[in-house]
């Protein structure tokens, strides 16, 4: 009866630990579809300015530092939809894990990066 017990104790904590474990990196079609529902968040590009300037995801602002991030961030809730990007998808990862680890619950990247978005002809705005 005691294994049992603990059986069922560990299938209920490992379920409860499946179900809050939401997957924050997505694909472009992902990417778009949060982009196309986004009522109160952010688009953020943590690329270099100079990139950011070139050409970046419609109505994004460019955080490139920690500092500008932070920045950004004090005028968000910790509920807002945040949606993090860069070149390749490494920096916004670990950029997704640190806002994660902040407590913002909602936070998403763009895992292939931006430079699939434009290769997959996903609008930007080049300027």
């Amino acid at each position: 009866m005691k294994k049992i017990i603990i059986y069922l104790l560990l299938l209920i904590s490992m379920t409860s630990y499946a179900q809050k474990k939401e997957n924050h990196s997505i694909d472009c079609n992902q990417f778009m579809e949060k982009i196309d529902n986004l009522n109160d968040g952010i688009i953020v590009d943590i690329r270099e300015h100079k990139q950011y300037k070139k050409s970046r995801i419609l109505n994004s602002f460019n955080a490139p530092t920690k500092a500008d991030f932070t920045k950004l961030l004090k005028t968000q809730n910790k509920n807002v939809v945040i949606l993090v990007y860069c070149e390749y998808g490494e920096r916004s990862k670990q950029c997704m894990n640190w806002l994660l680890k902040l407590g913002y619950k909602n936070v998403f990247q763009l895992s292939p990066g931006f430079k699939k978005w434009k290769k997959l002809n996903y609008p930007t705005n080049k300027k």
